[in-house]
């Protein structure tokens, strides 16, 4: 034959086969073409090879014609009879029937693809098996034995979106099977687990022990998909034949991408048109049904949601939902040909309430922690828990922002959400993922805190002096209240219902106001049922007096005294005296002696000091000399009726005064000031101060508060 002749030949032979292994040409063409169909290689060693084919041609006389194989190590090459690469063995027939054909010379642990062809001898073109069948030659130094060819790719074939595959192995040759399924792509003609998608055979698709099923739904647009059964047997990968899947255009092409239940009984449902099919898609939506596994429209039991458009991807809402349920779900089009459906995928949804989020706790500027609850749902079910949030999304969902963990337990839980903005509003929801879909609960509201600002609040008298300060740490655009407020001791707020918004300012003017109350109790006792009226007054007490009765209690500068601490119970009344001018301390001296005692004329000078007392009388005690610096004081004191001398007509200047005496003294001076009553302030009497006590009208009156 002339090398043109057999040029022509193989062109011929390259279309036909390529239309046969496409599923374009049916097996028989005319009378006087063959069908061929290929068994699986066996007797596989390192270097070789046993085909075993059958074929029928259909002529008047079969006499003269050839059949034989191609094989190559790459599967281009058997598919596209590629001259250049091709490897062939051939005989003569003179009759139908079956052949064997065995290939030598292979190398070690190599992967070899193969067609077999028949070439009627009224032809001038082979007849192609439109099926490549594929060995791997075990590796050098092994025996004869089972190979991948064992395993087959029995069918593949595309229906709505769905590539449904079936394959089969003998179990007799794969005794530690570890994983078995189907190798997939729109890109490799020879899929394997490294360069394709694995689908991994579905158990409740199987019949028996040595079968492949899987179904799955396509995910691209591609014209055809190539599928392979593939078996893992002791660690080794082996791989059934190639079956090239075409996928139709005429219907649309329709995916179900996602279902997941947004509350008890709504779910939120993602389809995509990916190609409109021959013509124009005029309705698209969603079919599901709590019966029907294959839910179609119209059917019995079936719902159906429609949404606008035609192709492309979008949401669809499922509402009225019925708790407790489990739903089958699937995307569907239509257009003139008829209706395509998706994958179907169940959701189940849950008792009302099921998932609550809860209000969120420890909100600071960049953290917040969030809460919720889960009850009525089996802790085994839940895959991820956690919560969504988002500062621009109202209703988040798992394409926003989210904390999560694996699995868990029912009942309440938290999780801190940190790295936030301060002084944002971010929505927050709680959700539980299950296999059945997500299920999330209501949205809660919660505003990070703002930057924080100290503010020096000053407390005014009435009289426009300040009486004391605090300062409030507070984030900026908050209020601060009353109730935030600590009030200086004798002082009331003048309006309780204060509250005054901090933006830019660090400090404030709070009006307040001195208790007035002519009954005041102005000394306290020394225990709980104790007035010890025989100690003596110390200094201490005597300022707390004056601060107690003072009108106003307005602090101005006071003297700082080295033995007066912060933490000095007559702290603040020591420095409300002494800026006063009505007690100071030593002269030449920085201190004030709080706990020691004060004499009796030093008590005049006080009472002199507070009310303010003017004149030059006389006293006319022998033991006030009119030279002593105690001498104005006392007789100033004596005329105002606010002390009295003792029976035998002296004062005793120098002795200390008693708890008892500077009671008396105080209730007589307030008496004469016209800011006290004579009358007992209470019943409740001190064990030390029985009522038959020279003073007990007096400390009843004065310590006793009302």
């Amino acid at each position: 034959m002339s090398y043109a002749s057999r040029l022509m030949k193989k062109l011929t032979a390259i279309a036909v086969a390529g239309l046969l292994f496409a599923g374009l040409l049916p097996s028989a063409v005319s009378a006087n073409t063959a069908i061929i169909s290929t068994n699986q290689p066996a007797n596989i060693t390192a270097n070789s090879a046993t085909i075993t084919f059958n074929w029928n041609i259909h002529t008047a006389n079969a006499q003269g014609s050839q059949i034989g194989l191609i094989f190559s190590t790459n599967l281009n090459d058997v598919i596209n009879v590629t001259a250049s690469a091709e490897q062939r063995a051939e005989q003569t027939i003179s009759s139908n029937g079956t052949t064997t054909i065995t290939l030598t010379n292979l190398q070690p642990g190599t992967q070899y693809f193969v067609r077999t062809f028949a070439q009627p001898s009224m032809l001038t073109q082979r007849q192609f098996d439109p099926n490549v069948v594929n060995f791997t030659t075990l590796a050098a130094g092994t025996g004869t034995g089972q190979s991948a060819t064992n395993v087959t790719t029995a069918s593949a074939a595309f229906a709505n979106a769905i590539i449904t595959a079936r394959g089969h192995f003998p179990t007799a040759h794969f005794t530690n099977v570890s994983e078995r399924g189907f190798v997939v792509s729109s890109t490799q003609s020879a899929p394997t687990t490294q360069n394709a998608t694995r689908r991994q055979t579905q158990t409740n698709l199987e019949t028996s022990a040595n079968n492949i099923a899987a179904d799955w739904q396509v995910t691209t647009t591609a014209s055809a998909y190539y599928v392979r059964a593939y078996v893992v047997n002791s660690g080794q990968t082996f791989y059934g034949n190639v079956i090239r899947v075409p996928i139709s255009t005429d219907l649309p092409l329709v995916f179900t991408r996602s279902a997941e239940m947004t509350t008890a009984t709504e779910a939120r449902v993602v389809i995509d048109v990916a190609q409109s099919g021959q013509s124009a898609v005029f309705e698209r939506g969603v079919v599901f049904s709590g019966t029907a596994q294959q839910p179609q429209r119209g059917a019995s039991g079936v719902q159906s949601r429609s949404v606008p458009g035609t192709v492309g991807e979008t949401e669809v809402l499922l509402t009225g939902l019925t708790t407790n349920t489990r739903y089958f779900v699937r995307a569907y089009a239509i257009n003139q040909q008829g209706t395509a459906y998706g994958q179907v995928l169940e959701l189940t949804t849950i008792g009302a309430d099921s998932v609550r989020t809860l209000a969120a706790s420890n909100v600071a500027q960049d953290r917040f922690t969030a809460n919720a609850n889960i009850t009525g749902i089996n802790a085994n079910d839940i895959r991820e828990r956690g919560f969504v949030f988002s500062s621009a999304n109202s209703t988040p969902t798992l394409t926003d922002q989210r904390v999560s963990m694996s699995g868990g337990t029912t009942g309440d839980f938290s999780m801190e959400v940190t790295g936030r903005e301060r002084d944002t509003r971010y929505f927050v929801r709680a959700f539980v993922t299950l296999d059945s879909g997500t299920v999330f609960g209501s949205v809660v509201e919660v505003t990070t805190a703002a930057q924080e600002v100290s503010v020096t609040v000053t407390f005014q008298s009435l009289a426009l002096q300040s009486v004391g300060t605090q300062t409030v740490t507070i984030a900026r655009g908050s209020a601060i209240t009353a109730a935030q407020l600590t009030i200086p001791e004798g002082f009331s707020i003048v309006n309780p219902d204060l509250s005054i918004v901090i933006t830019d300012q660090t400090a404030i003017m709070v009006p307040v106001q001195a208790d007035q109350r002519p009954e005041v109790a102005f000394i306290a006792g020394t225990g709980s049922l104790t007035f010890s009226p025989n100690r003596p007054a110390t200094r201490g007490e005597v300022a707390q007096i004056l601060y107690n009765l003072s009108p106003d209690r307005v602090i101005g500068i006071p003297l700082t005294f080295t033995d007066v601490a912060a933490n000095h119970p007559n702290s603040r009344a020591i420095d409300y005296a002494s800026s006063r001018a009505l007690m100071r301390g030593d002269a030449g001296a920085a201190t004030f002696r709080p706990n020691d005692p004060i004499t009796r004329a030093e008590v005049c000078v006080v009472l002199t000091n507070f009310y303010t007392l003017t004149g030059n009388p006389v006293s006319g005690f022998p033991d006030v000399d009119s030279g002593a610096w105690y001498h104005r004081p006392v007789s100033l004191a004596f005329a105002n009726r606010m002390v009295a001398g003792y029976e035998d007509g002296t004062f005793r200047p120098h002795n200390n005064i008693t708890r008892a005496e500077i009671t008396t003294v105080f209730v007589r001076a307030e008496q004469e000031a016209g800011r006290r009553t004579g009358q007992p302030l209470g019943t409740v009497q001190f064990t030390d101060v029985p009522s038959t006590h020279w003073a007990h009208r007096f400390i009843m009156n004065a310590a006793v508060p009302h």
